[in-house]
């Protein structure tokens, strides 16, 4: 709100849509991640997010339509900066990961458990679900893949319906009025 508002005041164009996706990447990771993070650390993994998804959505995949021509996503690059994104994702859960497990083993040793436990987070339930279940098998991986499906689900998805609704409500100034 407080860029927005600045925005107006200087009389420059508000980009909606990004501050938008902005907004939706930044909720989803602070309930999945956590507030204990800098923004530029948020900054750079929601970008690693977007170029996963923008690569996915505007590369042609040979061998997700031809198996046998599985071999031409080597050659045209697409293996390479998939695999490269991914690393740096892998990189970053395993950074988390390990600092919640810190996090979560001091928490246990030192502070009241009804105070850590309205500090939760998202990966901090997977963390002690995992623990608490081991017959689960609920393994590092299986952790980064469902935040990651949180991320890839949830904040395109939240930022395009929200954008589609103000689309709406400023087309439609009477259904503004009235919301």
């Amino acid at each position: 709100m407080e860029k927005i508002a600045h925005t107006s005041r200087e009389s420059d164009m508000i980009n909606l849509i990004e501050i938008i996706s902005n907004m939706s990447n930044y909720i989803i990771f602070r309930c999945s991640l956590g507030d204990n993070f800098n923004k530029d650390y948020a900054h750079k993994f929601i970008g690693l997010v977007k170029n996963t998804i923008k690569l996915m959505e505007s590369t042609f995949s040979f061998g997700d339509y031809f198996p046998w021509l599985k071999w031409m996503d080597t050659v045209t690059g697409l293996e390479g900066k998939l695999r490269r994104i991914f690393e740096e994702i892998d990189t970053f859960f395993n950074q988390v990961i390990d600092g919640h497990l810190l996090s979560h083993n001091s928490n246990a040793k030192h502070d009241d458990p009804d105070k850590v436990e309205d500090k939760r987070n998202f990966i901090d339930l997977l963390i002690l679900h995992a623990e608490k279940e081991p017959n689960l098998n609920l393994t590092r991986d299986d952790i980064k893949g469902i935040i990651m499906d949180m991320f890839v689900a949830g904040s395109d998805t939240s930022s395009t319906l929200i954008e589609w609704t103000m689309a709406e409500l400023i087309k439609n100034p009477n259904v503004m009025k009235k919301a």
